[in-house]
């Protein structure tokens, strides 16, 4: 959970802050501060240290944070 959690509120929150942005809309000042807060996030848990051969729910956690997204 420590893993698959984060990673699936970043997928949930930055997914639709993308298509937005790809579809000619802006960005607003609450999502650049979600951005800002998401991304020191993001960086904290890819260099948590794991055991050889176990991804932490890395996988589990993409595919939740694109459910929850869409």
């Amino acid at each position: 959970m420590s893993i698959a959690g984060p990673l699936s509120a970043v997928g949930a929150a930055g997914i639709p802050v993308i298509l937005d942005l790809l579809t000619g809309g802006q960005i607003s000042t609450p999502a650049l501060i979600g951005i800002a807060v998401a991304l020191p996030g993001i960086w904290l848990v890819s260099t948590t240290r794991r055991a050889p051969g176990y991804d932490g729910g890395v996988r589990e956690g993409l595919l939740a944070g694109v459910g929850f997204a869409v």
